[in-house]
Formats: structure tokens, sequence, C-alpha cells
């Protein structure tokens, strides 16, 4: 009977480990010369190579141009992205076969928001001992992709399709015990007290004696633990800008993104402007500031799981320090606590920060870091786009945060946020002014058919600021973010605006009720 249990165990892990190397392929390096030649004579030629079959409808190949490219030590995946150059391709491996196919489409995945009834939760979310507010506590639909998050008050306003009217809403802060509670039976407003997670004397005693190593198999373990395939995201933006404690600018607006895949690809995110309002209030002495590159562009390759900075990328590991922290609790994981620092200032720009990582599946669910460097004056160029002469600008603090969550057994980017603190003194000035940008990105939807790739003309800029954006071609509305979520401002945020001038600009008027239904 051990016998042939042991027997079955060694089958099974057989059997894993054949799946595990069998979808390596994907991304194993290989080298091609093509010369004019079809897609399918190509598609020949890797076959007999990796000793895999593609499958695929014929109309993918038919009638398309020759090939004429070269490939040095590329990922599978980038070869076929060039050979098809099709964004929304997936490619899946099913023994010795490698599928390649579109995702099927569902007619109802974005459904006019008027024929939908919505129901509105406000509240806020604090300490249950010390009564005080939890600031970017999540608020999300249980192991669906919509959500928000609290300000910096702990208060929320959440809006809820009917879709979801028979399923769970959850409450999560770092460090506390979540909350579930039915949507059916919740108030329209309402106070959640979060409790203190405690963890037990037995997790505790886990124990890595090699970070950079658990580190390194996070790494590896990133295309299981995210999406193969391109999803579209609905996210809400927010930015403002402060010169001391006076708040000089604030915009938030509503995107669609295009979210690449979790692979090797060629295509990078992109983000779609759907509505934007701007508050300002700079004098006339403000004219000769400073324009702050991040926003947007910022936002979108702060995905470190698919822009990795040096800290977390495999090759360039050795010049960092790891150091095992124990068990932190994120949402209901009690996660591994990789804290890091480099071990040498061979470079301008370096690191320091946390990373938070899932013991069931490795997935990095969490990194917080900040910029280091040695040469203010280099680094202020990499964030200043734009200053008037006679401004000097020198770089105190720049710190980000990235969250992932997990929707239908994948982790995708959940929260951005970026601080930028910048001292300026002007020339013959003795006095000098402390300038905070504060921007962060949330996500309130996800899909993960029908993806397209937005174009040209639709798509912000990689060098575009937000505050730059003409608004003569930018039609005004009426009516704001109807029944997209987004995030509270704070009190004295609300106060300030009031003395603010505002625009309420849109890129696409009739799109503003559109909502975005998750797989």
């Amino acid at each position: 009977m051990l016998k042939k249990t042991l027997g079955t165990l060694f089958l099974i892990l057989l059997f894993l480990l054949s799946f595990a190397q069998d979808k390596d392929v994907l991304f194993s390096p290989l080298n091609y010369n093509f010369k004019g030649i079809s897609i399918d004579s190509a598609l020949n030629l890797i076959e007999k190579d990796i000793e895999f079959y593609f499958i695929y409808d014929a109309d993918l190949v038919t009638n398309k141009p020759t090939i004429k490219a070269n490939f040095t030590n590329c990922p599978l995946t980038i070869i076929l992205d060039s050979l098809f150059k099709n964004p929304v391709l997936n490619y899946s491996v099913i023994q010795k076969q490698i599928v390649i196919f579109k995702e099927k489409t569902s007619k109802n995945i974005i459904k006019d928001a008027i024929s939908l009834k919505h129901k509105t939760v406000t509240g806020c979310i604090m300490d249950s001992l010390s009564k005080e507010p939890l600031p970017y506590s999540s608020i999300s639909i249980l192991n669906k992709g919509t959500g928000t998050i609290s300000n910096l008050e702990g208060k929320f306003s959440f809006i809820i399709s009917e879709i979801y009217f028979s399923d769970t809403l959850v409450i999560s802060h770092l460090g506390f015990k979540p909350i579930l509670v039915k949507i059916s039976e919740l108030d329209e407003n309402i106070t959640f007290k979060l409790q203190e997670k405690t963890i037990s004397l037995q997790e505790i005693l886990i124990r890595w004696t090699d970070p950079r190593e658990l580190l390194k198999r996070a790494l590896k373990a990133v295309k299981e633990n995210y999406p193969d395939n391109p999803q579209q995201l609905r996210a809400f933006y927010r930015e403002s800008l402060q010169r001391n404690d006076k708040y000089m600018l604030y915009l938030e607006g509503l995107l669609d993104v295009y979210k690449g895949a979790y692979r090797p690809t060629l295509y990078q995110d992109q983000a779609k402007l759907l509505q934007l309002r701007k508050f300002t209030n700079i004098q006339t002495s403000d004219t000769i500031l400073i324009k702050l590159q991040g926003g947007i562009d910022a936002s979108l390759t702060l995905d470190l799981l698919r822009n990795p900075l040096n800290f977390i990328r495999l090759s360039t590991l050795e010049n960092y320090d790891y150091l095992y922290s124990g068990i932190e609790s994120i949402g209901d994981i009690n996660a591994h606590t990789i804290k890091f620092k480099p071990n040498s200032n061979n470079e301008d720009n370096l690191y320091e920060g946390t990373i938070h990582i899932d013991p069931a599946s490795l997935a990095i669910i969490r990194i917080r870091f900040k910029l280091i460097t040695q040469n203010g004056r280099k680094l202020a160029k990499d964030f200043v786009t734009n200053s008037s002469p006679g401004i000097k600008v020198i770089p105190k603090n720049i710190e980000y945060a990235i969250s992932y969550k997990k929707i239908n057994n994948k982790y995708t980017i959940s929260h951005i946020t970026g601080e930028l603190v910048l001292k300026v003194k002007r020339k013959n000035k003795l006095l000098s002014s402390n300038y905070n940008m504060r921007f962060e990105m949330i996500t309130t939807d996800a899909k993960t058919t029908d993806i397209q790739r937005f174009t040209s003309n639709e798509k912000v800029k990689s060098h575009q600021i937000l505050t730059d954006i003409d608004v003569s071609y930018i039609e005004n509305i009426n009516q704001y973010w109807g029944i997209n979520n987004f995030i509270l401002p704070e009190s004295d945020l609300i106060k300030a605006l009031n003395k603010f001038k505002i625009e309420e600009l849109t890129y696409c008027p009739n799109k503003e009720n559109s909502e975005v239904i998750p797989q």
C-alpha cells in the first residue's frame, strides 16, 4: 500500500514538473534570422527547434506580409508578438502544444450604467482601540476586481452595482483583521472598526535564512502568479501639489488602462483619459515654478513586476542587502517581510525599502521603496521637466508604494502612490520653499475580454503632464463620476478647493456612463 502511494505521489510530482518545464518554453531565449518568409513558415522552423506544435486559427496568418526580422536571445513570447503583431493574443501551453488564441468575448462585458441599479455605501474605517482613522484601507468585493480605498482620514464612498448585491464586501488594512459583510445587509452609512491582527507563535517562528533566495523564488514565480494575458482596468487617479502648507493644484481623473501581460511582451501599458477636473490656486508669484515629472506615466511604469528596478531584478539582486524581518499581516495574508538596502554606491540612483511576499503562492503583494542618491542635482533633472532661471531644486524625499490584489486566482496591480518632496530656492532669496507632489492611482474595476489597445490620439502620451493638457479640444461636462468609484478628498483639501478655480474636462464625453464589469 505504501509503495502504491509513493508511486502515485511520484507520478503526480513528475507530471507537475513536466508541466512547469513545458510552460517554461514560452520564456526560453531563442535565436532566429527570418529573411522574407511567411508567418506559418517561421512557426514551422520554431516547432522543429523547440519540439512543440503551434495551434492557431488560419485567419491569423492569411494575407499577412512576409517576415524580415532578427532575434537574439529573445523569449518565445516576444518572437510571437513580433510575428503576429496582435496585442490581444494569448499563448497557452497544453502538453506539447502551444495554443495561440484570442479570449472569447462576452456581449455583456460592458453594460449601460443607466440600466443597472446601484447602491452607494459611505463611511469611515478606524482602529477599534485607538479610534484613529486607517488611511488607505481597502474596500472591495470579495474575489472580484471592483473596489476602492479610504482617504487619509479613513473616509470612503463606494458605489456597488446590482450584479454584486448578493456578494460580500471586504474591508481590510495592513496589520488588521479584515471584516466581511454581506452587501445585502449593509447600511448606506457605516463606520467599520478593525481589530489589530496578532500572529501566532508558530507563524512567527517561520524564518528564511536567505531572504535573497526567497525573493529569487518569488520573482521566478511571477509567470504563475500574475496574468499572462492583457487586461483592461478602470482606474481613478488624483494628484496634488503644495508649496509649504498651501495647496496650489489638485486634479483627479478617470482612466481606462491597457495592462499588458506579466510575461515578456512588446506591448507596454497605456492609459486613456476619460474624465478630468482640475482645481488651481496659483498666484502670479507662483508662475516661475517648476513642472514636476510624474503622474499617470509614472503610475504605469511603477508596476515593478512588469518594469523591474534593480532591487527586484534577478540579474542585479547581488547589489543589495536583504534582511528577513518576520511576518506582517496584509489583509487576510500573513506575509513574509523583506527589507533591502544597497550594498554599494556604484550607481547614481539607489533604493531602499520593504517587499512583502505571500508564503503560500510566493506572490509579491506589496512593495514600498524610497530613492537615495549621492547626486542631488542629477536626480532633480530626472524629476523636474522645467524650471525658471535662478531656481535651484534639491530633492529631499522621493517615496513610492505599490500593492497587488488577487482577482480570479491571479494578482494584478491595485494601488500605486508616490510622494516627491523638493526644496526650491530662488536666486538672491534668503528663504527656500518646500514643494510636495503626491499622486496615486487605484484600480476600481477590471476585465479580461474584449481588450483593445488605444490609438495614438486616445492615449495619454508618456511625456504628457496632466496640468499641461490643452483644454481647447476638450469639452466641458455637467455631471461627474456617475457610477464610477473614486477616492474622497480630505477635509483640509475640500476647504482649499472651495477657493480654487475649477476646470471640468473630458476626452470621451459619450463614455462617462459606461461601466466595466469584471470577469
